[in-house]
């Protein structure tokens, strides 16, 4: 203890303040590691609950369909859509079903491009019905408030998907759009080509 005094006067100011900050670099570090700690282990906390609560939600939302809804089998849902696609016999009524509501809208259809075809991949029925599709593509033209109610009042059109729509305004100060229609119509037939 009584060298102390002599260890001070040989540190001088710089010495002492050098000291001290070493001193207040290690009391720094032992607390940023426990706080580090502490952190780490209340990250890790909140992960854990997060895939609690994910795993509850996942859960309710079965415990729900499966109480709102039977089970189907895959077999079943392909009967059930089978049995609602429109009949070959309709899909002339079904085609003009189309073209009547372009013009309730008025809409310029100024052509129409067809092309049909029976899907192999889905095999044919015991009754010769096989599955067909109809593809057609229709430029229209007309306001963009027109085309976006003709296209919602397509998809009233059973059996008739829509696959694309390209709708441009080839003059920006107009309301006119030109766009490009891509529809399939789907049908149950026999093996007669349409």
């Amino acid at each position: 203890m009584r060298q102390l005094p002599r260890v001070v006067q040989r540190l001088g100011l710089p010495g002492l303040l050098g000291l001290l900050a070493m001193a207040g670099a290690l009391w720094w570090q032992q607390a940023s590691t426990g706080l580090q700690a502490d952190t780490d282990a209340a990250l890790h906390e909140a992960d854990r609950l997060r895939s609690v609560l994910r795993q509850v939600s996942i859960d309710r939302r079965q415990a729900e369909s499966a109480d709102a809804t039977p089970s189907m089998t895959p077999a079943v849902a392909w009967q059930t859509l089978w049995q609602r696609l429109p009949a070959g016999g309709q899909r002339m009524a079904l085609q003009s079903q189309v073209w009547r509501s372009a013009q309730a809208v008025g809409l310029n259809l100024p052509s129409l491009q067809v092309q049909a075809q029976r899907e192999t991949w889905v095999p044919t029925t015991a009754e010769g019905h096989g599955l067909w599709r109809q593809r057609m593509q229709l430029p229209v033209e007309g306001s963009y408030d027109t085309v976006r109610a003709w296209v919602q009042a397509l998809q009233q059109v059973p059996g008739l998907g829509i696959d694309g729509l390209d709708v441009q305004r080839p003059d920006p100060r107009s309301e006119v759009v030109k766009a490009q229609v891509r529809l399939s119509l789907w049908w149950r037939g026999q093996e007669v080509r349409p």
